[in-house]
Order: C-alpha cells, then sequence, then structure tokens
C-alpha cells in the first residue's frame, strides 16, 4: 500500500517538474517577440495575459523547485546528525553543484569564443584574445 502511494507521488512530482521546466521556459521567452507581433484587436487583453502567465504565474515555477527539492532532501531523513547530513550534502556537490560549475565554464568559453571570432572579423588578431579576459 505505501509503495503505491510513494509510486504515484513520485509522478506527481515528475509531472510537477515537467509543467514547472515549461514555466521557466516561458519566463526567459517573455520577450522574443515584438511589441508589433501581438494582436492589433485584442491588443490590450493580449499584452494583460503574457504578462499574467509570464511574469506572476510562471514565476512560481522557481520557488516550487525549491519546495521540491527540499521535500526530497530530507524525505527519507529517520534520524538527524550531523554525519547523515554532511553525506547527503557531499552527494548534491557532485549531482547539483558540479555540472552547475561544468555548465558555467562552458558557457563562459563559448562567449569567449564568439567574442575572439567577432574580433577576427572585425580585422583584429589573435593577440588580442587577452584583452577580452
Amino acid at each position: 500500500m505505501k509503495k503505491e502511494i510513494l509510486k504515484k507521488q513520485f509522478l506527481a512530482i515528475d509531472l510537477t517538474k515537467v509543467v514547472l521546466s515549461l514555466f521557466v521556459v516561458q519566463i526567459h521567452c517573455f520577450n522574443l517577440l515584438p511589441a508589433s507581433a501581438s494582436p492589433r484587436f485584442y491588443s490590450s487583453l493580449y499584452d494583460f495575459c503574457r504578462i499574467l502567465f509570464s511574469q506572476g504565474i510562471c514565476r512560481l515555477a522557481v520557488p516550487t523547485f525549491f519546495l521540491i527539492s527540499g521535500y526530497l532532501f530530507f524525505r527519507n531523513l529517520e534520524v538527524w546528525n550531523n554525519q547523515i547530513y554532511w553525506e547527503k550534502v557531499r552527494k548534491r556537490w557532485f549531482s547539483l553543484l558540479l555540472p552547475y560549475i561544468v555548465w558555467n565554464l562552458a558557457a563562459f568559453m563559448s562567449l569567449m569564443f564568439q567574442e575572439y571570432v567577432a574580433d577576427i572579423a572585425r580585422g583584429g588578431s589573435w593577440q588580442n584574445f587577452y584583452s577580452h579576459l
């Protein structure tokens, strides 16, 4: 019986994560279309719905991810002690923080390479690459 409840609970969490991920994408795509692309007749209604959804409802995604992560972090904790807590933190270091750092370094290097290529295209030389750092 308890296994069925846990299975349904994890299914609900997984579905919630999918919806919240779409909300985060919507937040980042808020200003992709220029204002002139909005429908003329329903401009005010369109803007109201767009702002309400993208900058209102979708903004709940990040705090909800935070709450779900906190729940899952402490879900199986039966006894509270520093050893168990730091073991959980160590596991999160390798599953969350390390990939976060790697992806940010990759993005930084990509932006630096783009600047380098743009500088070369403008007639600069490879020696100016270090001036971007």
